[in-house]
């Protein structure tokens, strides 16, 4: 949406007319006058229209040229990387593009003027070109990147809301500086890939900012500030004020004539242009000013071509022939706004890239950009310093003929956090064309992986490994890592891991005494100070002998089974436990006590008593106990035997039985339950 400016009033010194002003968005174009001519290519010459036009008035040793006319309000200049110029019609955002061609032109009124073709665009009024090939553009919901060639965003908008007005590329650090909303209309930043955001300055919070622009060595920023009263401020690099000028002129656009002499010029809302010079180019010093040109029309923002010359915009047009109309103008004035361009400057952007500790990261590192589109990537040498201290590795640098290129390494980083990744790239052509970014490599935790490693039957006594855990990380050491194991009866343990480093397997162990038998969920849950984490769970089913030393309960092979109801402790034991290997004899009761045959002490694990044997006496000779616990191991047997007194037989499988209540010492009381679990077992 375009703003007629014959309608605004010029003083600005009120609340009221700021908001006009931001309303209207007189906006100054984001191509700082040194930063755009540093990075907009010299094409060809433009071709320069015949006639004095313009200003009535212009300093001499001076030419100006009416480049182009647009019915349309026009705010900010920039440029495409042929070197069309480009404006907008300084909307707060979404105003279209107008791209202005370097051959096409038509004659009127004597002025050879440049044909346009109208752009989608979402620009707000600030243009700014940046070194990558962008174009960026200071708009109410932050910056916005587009497309130079099309006007089509390419990103954004990102950071703090922006004013939609002063916008301009720091030389140093290839930052976006631009001019936050109001009331404050502090100076904020945006890096150009969108990562990260901030305030540069809140100098003179509350003053009225429109166009701003660096000086070619990045050192200082020009900024028209049209507060109360008017001035030309200049900060240095830190954001700190290094003086405030009052001038008599509203200043809206505003550029650097970097060419001996050197000075600053605004084009001033009046129609005039002010000069400033600084003695000894000294900005800490009260600069000289001076009628740089007048006669003019409302003057709004401007850039610096590639060619050295300024391109402004103003809502008025005086043709070759002195006729002057209500459209828009573009006027070029020449030269020596912008320092000669020597070879087409290379430009390194940082990215940031994901790696993971302990694991080889191979990669782009940095992405890089060159004006010339007959370099290769052969001709370029990076260095990556992976910021963890290791030192330097050589990069490799690839892509296709004139870019953009990509820097890649390789790299291992020992332990997760983010590191500031060093890129340094020459171009083997020309040794003093270098250039260098900070990447940002975000180095995750290496994974975890566990598994259960407990029996699925245990004792109430239980010592031994709960968990089994990998780290996925080849740097990683016992230190690194904590357990903790919750054995499912509401108490935890702070478990002991073995085992390792690197991608070698660590043992968590731990012991725990169960008061009481039957199904419990054990938890091991194993931390990398890192922040990985892995749990292992365990479904495992306490159980206990009657005795200390192992005695147990015995039944015959053919009557053991899940969910079988069986019976271990009987009068009539032989006859209801059937065998493969032939009848019992009539004295087994059930109880298998080892007096005569002791299990070795400690107990082996419980899978390892498959295949052996058991002894007892006869009857009730070996006292049975007293009690069985709910859930009990008993023995599954083939074979009985009796020789004298003494009964032995074969543990064919050790299972798990949950009992029946009634049972007592007496074989005249049956003992009984149901088979749950099977612990081991042999053919």
């Amino acid at each position: 949406m375009a703003y007629d400016t014959r309608h605004i009033d010029t003083a600005f010194g009120t609340e009221t007319a700021m908001l006009g002003k931001r309303k209207r968005i007189r906006a100054l174009a984001a191509a700082t006058a040194v930063a755009a001519a540093l990075v907009v290519p010299t094409a060809t010459s433009p071709v320069l229209a015949t006639g004095s036009e313009g200003f009535l008035v212009l300093q001499p040793g001076f030419t100006q040229t009416l480049w182009a006319i647009n019915p349309n309000f026009l705010g900010g200049v920039a440029f495409a990387k042929n070197g069309d110029v480009l404006t907008d019609h300084c909307a707060f955002n979404g105003s279209p593009l107008d791209d202005y061609s370097q051959t096409s032109t038509t004659l009127s009124h004597g002025s050879t003027l440049h044909n346009f073709s109208e752009l989608t665009s979402n620009a707000g009024c600030g243009l700014a070109n940046h070194s990558n090939g962008f174009l960026y553009t200071n708009t109410g919901g932050g910056v916005v990147q587009l497309n130079d060639a099309t006007g089509a965003q390419t990103a954004g908008p990102f950071g703090t809301n922006g004013n939609a007005l002063g916008i301009a590329t720091d030389p140093v650090t290839g930052n976006l500086i631009y001019v936050g909303s109001g009331p404050a209309y502090n100076l904020l930043f945006v890096d150009a890939g969108f990562t990260t955001s901030g305030t540069f300055s809140t100098v003179d919070t509350g003053d009225f900012k429109d166009q701003i622009t660096w000086s070619p060595d990045g050192k200082f920023l020009f900024i028209s500030n049209r507060g109360s009263p008017f001035k030309l401020q200049i900060l240095d690099r830190t954001g700190a004020l290094v003086q405030n000028v009052v001038m008599a002129h509203e200043p809206d656009g505003i550029a650097f004539h970097a060419a001996a002499p050197q000075f600053v010029v605004t084009n001033d809302t009046d129609g005039t242009m002010t000069r400033f010079d600084f003695p000894g180019n000294d900005y800490s010093l009260p600069p000289a000013q001076s009628m740089f040109a007048t006669g003019g029309f409302r003057g709004d923002m401007s850039a610096v071509g590639g060619d050295s010359c300024l391109y402004l915009t103003q809502a008025g047009t005086r043709y070759a022939d002195g006729f002057t109309d209500g459209n828009n103008s573009v006027l070029q004035i020449c030269g020596g706004f912008a320092p000669t361009i020597p070879d087409a400057p290379i430009t390194a952007h940082p990215v940031t890239f994901s790696a993971t500790e302990g694991q080889s990261f191979s990669g782009t590192v940095a992405t890089v950009t060159d004006k010339d589109p007959n370099d290769m990537a052969n001709e370029y040498q990076a260095t990556i310093d992976w910021g963890d201290g290791t030192g330097t590795s050589a990069g490799t640098v690839s892509g296709p003929d004139g870019g953009p290129y990509n820097v890649s390494g390789t790299h291992t980083y020992a332990e997760e956090g983010a590191y500031h990744v060093k890129v340094h790239v020459t171009d083997s052509d020309d040794a003093s064309n270098t250039a260098d970014t900070v990447s940002t490599a975000k180095v995750g935790d290496a994974l975890l992986s566990s598994r259960c490693t407990m029996p699925s039957a245990i004792t109430p006594v239980f010592v031994g490994s709960t968990a089994e855990f990998t780290d996925s990380s080849s740097t990683g050491t016992l230190s690194d890592f904590s357990a903790t194991i919750d054995w499912g009866d509401t108490t935890t343990s702070t478990g002991t891991i073995v085992g390792g480093p690197g991608l070698a397997p660590y043992d968590v162990n731990g012991s725990h005494n169960y008061s009481t038998t039957g199904s419990f969920t054990v938890t091991t849950t194993i931390n990398d100070v890192g922040g990985s984490q892995t749990v292992a769970t365990c479904h495992v089913l306490v159980a206990g002998f009657p005795t200390p030393n192992g005695g147990t309960f015995v039944i015959g092979d053919l009557e053991a089974g899940l969910g079988n109801h069986v019976t271990w402790w009987s009068s009539q034991w032989a006859k209801i436990n059937l065998m493969s290997g032939g009848p019992a004899p009539s004295s087994m009761k059930g109880f298998a006590g080892f007096e005569d045959m002791p299990l070795p002490s400690p107990l082996p694990p419980l899978t390892k008593l498959c295949g052996m044997t058991w002894t007892t006496d006869t009857g009730n000779s070996s006292p049975p106990p007293a009690t069985v616990p709910s859930d009990m191991l008993v023995f599954v047997s083939s074979h009985i035997v009796q020789n004298g007194s003494v009964i032995s037989g074969d543990i064919k499988e050790v299972i798990v039985v949950h009992n029946d209540p009634g049972y007592q010492p007496d074989p005249g009381h049956t003992g009984s339950g149901t088979e749950t679990l099977i612990v081991c077992s042999i053919p």
